[in-house]
């Protein structure tokens, strides 16, 4: 899993990662991984835009939109997901447009969702 920033950082978080459980704790971590740049190959940190970031991932892309269409899941897909409370992404993102469900939804509900049908393939 990767998380992109506003500021055009790409955190790296190994699979192996552990998050905290209390705010305070996760907030010390964060702040650690921008000051060190990386934590122990579990989080790490470098700088890249998002549409040279996406150029260098293999696998179909998709940009996951309320507007998009219905799609099925594949095993070598890169889902992309923002958290905006308001808007969209600030580059335009070529890639086919997709949604899970008829509703709006949250994006930790898109993610969730996706996790839970990547595991039944």
């Amino acid at each position: 899993m990767y998380i992109h920033t506003r500021n055009d950082d790409i955190i790296h978080v190994n699979p192996e990662t552990r998050i905290p459980r209390s705010y305070n704790r996760f907030c010390g971590l964060i702040e650690s991984l921008f000051e060190k740049r990386s934590i122990k190959d579990l989080l790490c940190v470098e700088k890249k835009p998002l549409p040279t970031f996406l150029e260098g991932l293999s696998g179909e892309k998709v940009v996951m939109q309320y507007k998009g269409e219905l799609f099925d899941l594949k095993e070598d897909m890169v889902c992309i997901i923002g958290g905006f409370p308001h808007g969209d992404f600030s580059a335009e993102l070529p890639y086919f447009k997709a949604r899970i469900s008829d509703e709006k939804l949250t994006a930790w509900t898109v993610v969730n969702e996706l996790t839970v049908r990547y595991e039944l393939l």
